[in-house]
């Protein structure tokens, strides 16, 4: 039984440290390809600025991620310091609001480009989105520094080190039940409110493509613009919906719906840690000259093995 159990922590170790590597590559591959189309050009696109601040949202986030994973398996004693856990706790808000942020930035930044407005003060935001988004950037670095001190500040149950011991191998820094409520308010209102903006902006840009495809087809627009418009349509819902998923189970961390040890505490465990793999291959395959490049290096390398 033992040797079962035993087993059993080291695939899921394996499975984890996994997620996290390829993560943090997949996501230093972006950064690398963008700042070095950067230095060939000596020009970064809008879109891009974004992508380059949420890799690095990632990197931090797997990260985080895995300093918690190694304290949980390891060293999960150091929880039952109070200071330790508020530390990690919120820098794990911090980076997970500011993904959901910089997501929704995305879409709303693909909202401004894609539509064209009948009112004035949208089509002249709609001009000057460019000069806007770098500032955007900044106010959602602070917001999400914001949640993370908010997230600080609220965590206040006193956890023993009973209790810890327990919480760290159910769901690591999000302490117990009854702490998992009381950080909802600070925690999980700022990781909300992106998804429902972004959400609002991605469901305006597919009801304008549906209504005006024939029309952007037959006029200056054409075909290719119009293809480019749907997959990035596509990639901000693909993007939203994977956020959405990840909120529930940050969520199933948070309360405790699952009894540690379970199947279903690790199922969610690895869900939550699926998220810098998964949403840096939503970003390379939504992106033609990211999934280019990829496919490129993929072609080099099979090249050299022959």
């Amino acid at each position: 039984m033992f040797l079962k159990i035993r087993d059993g922590f080291i695939i899921i170790q394996a499975i984890f440290a996994s997620e996290i590597i390829t993560g943090v590559c997949a996501n230093v591959f972006i950064i690398f390809v963008i700042l070095y189309g950067f230095h060939k050009k000596h020009y970064l696109s809008t879109s891009y600025k974004i992508l380059l601040a949420l890799c690095f949202s990632n990197v931090i986030y797997a990260f985080v991620t895995a300093t918690n994973l190694y304290i949980t398996f390891y060293w999960p004693g150091i929880y039952s310091v109070q200071t330790h856990t508020y530390i990690i706790f919120s820098l794990g808000s911090f980076c997970f609001t500011s993904c959901a942020w910089l997501t929704s930035c995305l879409c709303i930044f693909y909202f401004f480009k894609i539509i064209n407005f009948s009112s004035r003060f949208l089509t002249q935001v709609k001009m000057k989105i460019d000069t806007y988004v770098p500032g955007l950037i900044l106010a959602v670095e602070l917001v999400s520094l914001g949640s993370g001190f908010s997230s600080m500040s609220l965590y206040i149950i006193p956890i023993s080190p009973r209790n810890a011991a327990v919480n760290s191998s159910t769901n690591g820094t999000l302490g117990s039940t009854d702490t998992g409520q009381a950080m909802l308010w600070p925690s999980f209102i700022p990781m909300g409110i992106p998804l429902m903006v972004g959400f609002v902006a991605t469901f305006y840009v597919f009801r304008y493509i549906k209504l005006h495809s024939h029309r952007m087809k037959a006029g200056s627009i054409g075909c290719d613009s119009l293809k480019a418009h749907q997959t990035a349509a596509n990639t901000m819902l693909r993007l939203l919906v994977f956020c959405l998923i990840m909120y529930v189970a940050l969520c199933g961390f948070c309360f405790g719906i699952f009894p540690p040890l379970s199947a279903g505490n690790w199922l969610v465990a690895i869900i939550n840690l699926s998220f810098t793999p998964v949403q840096s291959f939503l970003l390379i395959h939504g992106n033609p000259k990211l999934k280019e490049a990829c496919l490129e290096r993929i072609r080099c390398r099979n090249t050299a093995k022959h």
